[in-house]
């Protein structure tokens, strides 16, 4: 149960539902229990900003939910989970079972954006493949960074551990690089299907990832490392074109009849990728969850572990939403802003019209995808950004966040703080600016104070995994019940 305070000060608790999202699928609706307190009480919010504690302190006249992690039991021991998950695969033979000697093995691999502790899954497979009697000089390990940028040595070290980087080739996929791509022909909806080389020519494709929310694809995993992380730059573009991002089927949380989803899948059934390994974790990082085997079956099994997770069931609407993006998602803006799929794009806005999202985001690395600045910053409006994506045929990742964000604008403001980008640079992108996240609080609770019918408070949330924390409107949840 989730117990919250509502606007006249009195505590509500809202009753269980289901989780099915007008999928098909009822599953049960986990609710994070939202620290409240009585009128007269200051609440202190811990947070994570730039990877130090933070306190965040909420007036004690606010209506406030804080959608915190739900406190599910994490895996006694990573290592173990990882080898149940490969002795017992969902749907597919073992790794040992599927590969033999003479196979070309390409390893999938997750870029820096993501952090999943592939330094010990990976170890994990490479023992799986040296058992059934292939050498690991018949492994490739490509790194899934679709649009992203190329990891370093030091990265990948970090990422996958100095004894794997020691151990098997690894190599950045590069989405623009046609003599490095493959056409594996047009999807039923004719998209072009453009895949590395590498691993369309392996014998045996093996992918990592995360289970997640996802803005198009419903929640990441499966096959998407895959299907995307290693596609060409044409793929992409016509996957991120406008009638994609805004087809009604492609929300967040949402997988069953979502139209980017099954072409994720379309590509699968072009060039198969044969197993997949995908942890689902909470916002710290911490694993609840290790699934292994088919690339649909293990993920739609991770997939009701990560609803447990990430999904949260909450009384209202708020004026004022704060929402951290955690490392290494706050490493430019384009990746902090994330966090906007969950206010917006799920279910149903978490932010009142006229309200505003304040976001920590350190962001060393800048602003992230040249086109989502170049968009945000050469066009005059929110709307001027919207009419001009509109109009093109396809659109880049950079323009889909872009679009994203001309959208959200048009219902709340967005404050970035605690950021080393320079305020003129966030202010040229329709973004305002603070230096800190409790100066930027102080003014807009002080703002939204000011225009309080008497009697009423100011509503509050606060997401301190604002990346993987899925909030929903309880009243939604009844009606899907």
């Amino acid at each position: 149960m989730a117990v919250h305070a509502g606007d006249d000060g009195h505590h509500r608790v809202a009753s269980t539902q289901s989780a099915g999202q007008g999928e098909g699928v009822s599953v049960p609706l986990p609710l994070r229990l939202a620290d409240v307190w009585r009128r007269g009480f200051l609440q202190h919010v811990h947070l994570s900003i730039a990877g130090r504690p933070r306190e965040l302190n909420i007036p004690d006249n606010a209506a406030c939910e804080i959608v915190k992690e739900p406190g599910l039991r994490f895996v006694d021991s990573l290592d173990g989970a990882v080898a149940r998950a490969l002795a017992r695969p969902i749907g597919s033979p073992r790794v040992g079972d599927l590969v033999r000697p003479g196979d070309r093995i390409a390893l999938i691999l997750t870029d820096i954006t993501r952090k999943l502790h592939e330094d010990r899954i990976i170890p994990a497979l490479l023992a799986e493949i040296g058992g059934a009697g292939v050498p690991l000089s018949a492994v490739t390990g490509v790194v899934a960074t679709g649009t992203h940028r190329p990891n370093s040595k030091d990265e990948m070290v970090t990422m996958y551990g100095a004894e794997v980087v020691r151990r098997i080739r690894i190599v950045n996929h590069d989405a623009y690089d046609g003599a490095n791509l493959v056409f594996g022909g047009l999807s039923p909806r004719g998209i072009p299907i453009w895949l590395n080389r590498l691993v369309v020519e392996a014998d045996v494709r093996i992918a990592t990832g995360c289970i997640e929310p996802h803005l198009m694809a419903g929640y990441s995993g499966g096959i998407k490392g895959m299907s995307v992380g290693v596609a060409g730059e044409k793929t992409i573009a016509a996957t991120h074109c406008v009638d994609m991002v805004e087809h009604p089927s492609t929300r967040l949380g949402v997988i069953e009849g979502n139209c980017f989803r099954e072409f994720l899948n379309d590509v699968g059934n072009t060039v198969p990728l044969h197993f997949v390994v995908n942890v689902v974790q909470d916002g710290e990082g911490n694993v609840v969850r290790v699934v292994a085997g088919h690339s649909r079956a293990a993920f739609e099994e991770g997939v009701r572990a990560a609803r447990r997770v990430c999904e949260a069931a909450v009384e209202d609407a708020a004026d004022i939403v704060v929402t951290v993006p955690l490392s290494p998602k706050d490493c430019d803006l384009y990746q902090s802003l994330r966090t906007l799929n969950n206010i917006i794009f799920g279910p149903e806005p978490v932010v009142r019209p006229g309200g505003v999202i304040l976001i920590p985001a350190a962001c060393p690395d800048g602003t992230g995808h040249a086109d989502f600045f170049k968009c945000m910053s050469s066009l005059p409006s929110p709307e001027a950004i919207i009419d001009h994506i509109r109009k093109k045929r396809a659109i880049s990742p950079g323009e889909v966040v872009s679009l994203k964000c001309a959208k959200t604008l048009l219902r709340a403001r967005i404050v970035i703080t605690d950021t080393g980008l320079d305020p003129s640079l966030v202010q040229s992108m329709h973004f305002e600016h603070a230096p800190t996240l409790e100066s930027a609080f102080a003014r807009e609770f002080e703002r939204y104070s000011r225009d309080r019918r008497p009697g009423s408070a100011v509503r509050v949330m606060v997401l301190p995994h604002g990346i993987t924390t899925l909030p929903v409107i309880a009243h939604r949840r009844s009606r899907q019940g």
